[in-house]
């Protein structure tokens, strides 16, 4: 349960760094600059998403649980 609580907040941190960044240019109209961004904070950005997650996964340790300790 924490490793998927864990691999969420990656999520939640690639949404809120695209936001904190997206958001000023989008207000103040640069639109050149959006364009950049939002192709620097698409793809690539999911890309080591992924691969942070999928590290945290090789190196995460989750117990397994038999039926008389559930």
């Amino acid at each position: 349960m924490r490793v998927c609580s864990r691999l969420t907040w990656v999520l939640v941190g690639l949404f809120a760094v695209r936001l904190v960044i997206m958001l000023p240019l989008y207000l103040a109209g640069e639109v050149a600059w959006l364009g950049i961004t939002k192709i620097a904070l698409g793809w690539p950005a999911y890309i080591v998403a992924i691969a942070i997650m999928g590290f945290m996964l090789s190196v995460g340790r989750t117990p397994v649980e038999g039926p008389e300790q559930a």
